[in-house]
């Protein structure tokens, strides 16, 4: 039994004590009448209220424990589970107030992990966290300070090994669509498609990282 019920029993049993005017500590189930019977009911269900809380507040650690999340997130992990709406309501109460959830760090921490291993557009980091509950207002600060076109050229160097380099054009529809793919712009797919040319193309020592994978973020 762990701490949190185990001062919740004594109090239950302190207050049965008082209903049945013994001194504390001597109160036993056998003694207890009708109204002793329901104090022990209310504690029997303030019990299992805890235990059905801490069993749902274990499920949200587990699922958090592989990456943080969203609010979004885990509503929706603690629904498949079955769990009842106010429960989960509780739980995500808790872990916002103790901020074991925060949209605004998850939304940084997304942000940052792609752009450290698979960077991507604005448009589609946008519509990842869109589709985690992120809100536009938590997501357009952590957007500010994103360079599109450095990130694009970080992507590119990655896929280029594989590209052709004697070809221009379909060197630049190979790569153009893979940065679009990636949610960059026309404007800033093509602008880094004939830098990187450029670079290929002259052997500008510029090209280091290229053709390098990393480990992508666990979805």
């Amino acid at each position: 039994m762990n701490e949190p019920i185990v001062r919740l029993h004594r109090a239950i049993e302190s207050y049965a004590c008082f209903v049945l005017s013994l001194p504390p500590g001597s109160c036993s189930p056998q003694a207890w009448g009708p109204t002793e019977v329901l104090a022990h009911l209310v504690y029997r269900s303030l019990v299992i209220e805890d235990t059905v809380f801490q069993d749902a507040l274990d499920a949200a650690f587990q699922y958090l424990g592989t990456r943080p999340r969203s609010v979004w997130e885990v509503r929706q992990r603690l629904r498949r589970r079955g769990l009842d709406p106010e429960l989960i309501e509780r739980v995500v109460a808790w872990l916002l107030e103790h901020g074991f959830l925060d949209d605004e760090a998850f939304a940084n921490f997304w942000i940052e992990n792609r752009e450290s291993f698979r960077p991507r557009g604005r448009r589609l980091l946008v519509q990842e966290l869109r589709l985690r509950g992120v809100s536009p207002e938590t997501l357009e600060p952590q957007l500010e300070s994103l360079d599109e076109e450095d990130s694009a050229m970080r992507a590119a160097r990655k896929k280029v090994h594989g590209l052709p380099k004697t070809d221009y054009r379909t060197f630049a529809s190979k790569l153009g669509g893979f940065l679009q793919r990636r949610g960059f712009s026309y404007d800033v797919t093509s602008t880094v498609t004939r830098r990187l040319w450029a670079e290929l193309t002259t052997g500008s020592p510029a090209g280091q990282g290229y053709g390098q994978e990393d480990e992508p973020l666990e979805e």
